[in-house]
């Protein structure tokens, strides 16, 4: 049987939280979430066997879907670049394919963070790079080829991309789970400049006694980080975008999916984010490096986000996933970029 709409298993959000040290920013703004207005309304979609959620507005729902999304966009015909890190019961691999007119022009591999830091850097074995995929066409097969798995759960962008793969091959088997996370890049892609800020507020700190796990962003899910609040009066997101202080990237929007019909036991939330970074040609941007914060109330069930708080899914905190496009680069020469993260949960 195949689960359409599974927790992330093969790459869990405790392996992959993304989170960064409790700082202070150059910003105004409490550290109370806001309130939020509603958000855009998303289409309902049908089930699938090979996608747990899609773009609302798109049909990008089945690997069928997705191969004939991906074959109308630009992107398929030009230049682009995939980030891949593999997830299984190996060494954590990071690779970095160049793809154009459909054919790898280039690949870069190392060791992801889970492995010893080495002066210099340990070179990877072929071998563990034996049967990556190494462009979208080869990400698709993959799905193909675990269509009879156990548990599979994937999650596209707008465009067909698959941004997560969780495969679970025999239920009974043990230690066989693997998954990809992928990080999507171009400059071919039309691009209109996207306006207003949705429901996010910029932030100065972290909310008092929160904290994050790790310190960075990990590989594979761009240059982003968040967590999520929830109680029962309801949750926020807080998130955070590396980058220059002087030219920070800006969310513009928070939509949420709908839900499957086809549940898990464990909820699984995915929305969708549009951010600008972008600069104004002949703009200098700082050096430093640090992350901007951000934060947004979510409605607490009366409107069209859905009901993250504990008492709504049996007093557990559901997992949250943000499908996030992000456009960088100058106006004039856009670079945009696709991924997902995983909002890890405030502590209590």
């Amino acid at each position: 049987m195949v689960r359409t709409s599974a927790r992330p298993r093969a790459i869990s959000s405790l392996s992959l939280i993304l989170a960064i040290s409790a700082v202070v920013l150059a910003a105004c703004g409490s550290t109370s979430p806001p309130a939020t207005s509603s958000s855009p309304t998303s289409s309902t979609p049908s089930s699938s066997s090979s996608a747990s959620s899609s773009t609302p507005g798109s049909a990008v729902l089945s690997l069928d879907q997705a191969r004939a999304a991906w074959a109308a966009t630009s992107s398929s015909r030009g230049e682009y670049r995939l980030r891949l890190v593999r997830s299984c019961f190996c060494p954590q691999v990071v690779v970095d394919s160049t793809v154009s007119g459909g054919k790898v022009t280039d690949k870069q591999a190392s060791f992801g963070q889970d492995q010893p830091r080495k002066s210099p850097p340990a070179e990877v074995d072929p071998a563990l790079l034996a049967g990556y995929p190494l462009t979208v066409e080869a990400l698709h097969q993959v799905i193909a080829d675990a269509s009879d798995a156990a548990e599979l759960s994937v999650t596209y962008d707008r465009r067909g991309v698959p941004l997560r793969i969780q495969v679970d091959p025999i239920a009974a088997a043990a230690d066989d789970e693997f998954g990809y996370a992928v990080e999507f890049s171009s400059r071919v892609e039309p691009w209109a400049p996207a306006t207003g800020n949705g429901p996010w507020v910029r932030r100065i700190t972290l909310p008092a006694g929160s904290h994050f796990p790790t310190d960075f962003p990990q590989p594979g899910q761009g240059a982003a980080q968040t967590f999520l609040t929830a109680d029962a009066s309801g949750a926020g997101v807080y998130l955070g975008f590396w980058g220059s202080s002087s030219c920070p990237i800006v969310p513009r929007s928070l939509v949420f999916r709908p839900e499957p019909a086809e549940a898990p036991g464990h909820r699984l939330i995915t929305a969708d984010i549009s951010a600008d970074g972008t600069t104004a040609p002949g703009v200098a941007c700082t050096a430093d490096y640090g992350p901007t914060m951000y934060s947004a109330r979510l409605a607490d069930g009366s409107g069209p986000a859905p009901d993250l708080s504990p008492a709504a899914s049996g007093g557990d905190v559901p997992t949250l996933q943000l499908v996030v496009e992000l456009i960088r680069g100058t106006s004039q020469e856009p670079d945009v970029i696709s991924f997902v993260i995983d909002a890890g949960n405030w502590p209590n």
